[in-house]
C-alpha cells in the first residue's frame, strides 16, 4: 500500500488532483499496462491513477509485486507536475504517509538588451515546465492523455520586453541571431526588486 496526500503551496489539502503511479524494476521505467504483475519495468495494473479526495488524500493498494520502486506523478491544472519515488525495500520511508507539495506555474517577465544597454526585439524566449491547463487536464483524466513535458515560447517586442507565463523551474533559454544564447536563466531566481529581469545578450564570436 502506498498513500498519502496532495497539499497546495500553502500546505492545504488539493482535491481533485490526479495521482498516477508506476512500478519500477532495476531502475527501468515503463508506460502503465493492464493486469498480472510487474515485469521488465513496465507496470502491469489496471488501477495505476486516482483522484485525490477532498482532503487530498490518495490511497493505491494491492500494487504489483517485484517492484524495486514506485514512481509518484501528482498533476493538477495550473501546478507543475511533482514526481515522488518510493522505493520498496527502503524501511526509512513510510508508503503510508507520503506528502507531495503542489507548486504553480511560475510568470516570468523582463527585458532582453545587449551589453550596451540596447532592448533587443525579436529575442526567442522559451520556458519549459510540466504545467497543465483545464483541456489537458480533462483529457489526464479520461485516460487520452499522458503527461509530457511542454515548451512555452514567445517573443521580445520593439521594447525588448516579454512576459511567459505557466514555466517550470527549469532554466530558460534566450535566442537572437547575432547574439550568444543563454540558457541559464531560471525563473526563480535572480529577480530585481520589481520582480522583473534584465537579460543581457553578447555578441556571437566572429
Amino acid at each position: 500500500t502506498i498513500s498519502g496526500k496532495i497539499v497546495d503551496s500553502q500546505g492545504k489539502p488539493l482535491a481533485g488532483t490526479i495521482v498516477e503511479i508506476t512500478a519500477n524494476k532495476n531502475s527501468g521505467m515503463g508506460s502503465p499496462q493492464s493486469g498480472g504483475d510487474i515485469g521488465d519495468g513496465i507496470i502491469r495494473k489496471a488501477t495505476d491513477r486516482q483522484t485525490s479526495d477532498q482532503d487530498g488524500t490518495f490511497n493505491f493498494t494491492d500494487l504489483p509485486s517485484g517492484a524495486d520502486s514506485f514512481a509518484l506523478y501528482a498533476i493538477h491544472e495550473g501546478n507543475y507536475v511533482q514526481s515522488v519515488t518510493v522505493l520498496s525495500n527502503d524501511k526509512k520511508i513510510n508508503r503510508n504517509d507520503v506528502k507531495i507539495t503542489m507548486k504553480e506555474g511560475l510568470t516570468m517577465r523582463g527585458k532582453v538588451v545587449d551589453k550596451n544597454g540596447n532592448a533587443l526585439a525579436g529575442v526567442r524566449v522559451t520556458g519549459y515546465g510540466m504545467i497543465v491547463n483545464a483541456e489537458q487536464q480533462k483529457l489526464l483524466e479520461t485516460g487520452e492523455a499522458r503527461v509530457a513535458t511542454h515548451e512555452r515560447e514567445v517573443y521580445t517586442n520593439e521594447k525588448g520586453q516579454f512576459e511567459i507565463n505557466g514555466v517550470g523551474r527549469s532554466d530558460c533559454m534566450f535566442a537572437c541571431g547575432g547574439f550568444k544564447p543563454r540558457s541559464d536563466v531560471s525563473p526563480e531566481a535572480g529577480h530585481e526588486n520589481d520582480g522583473t529581469w534584465t537579460v543581457i545578450l553578447e555578441p556571437a564570436a566572429n
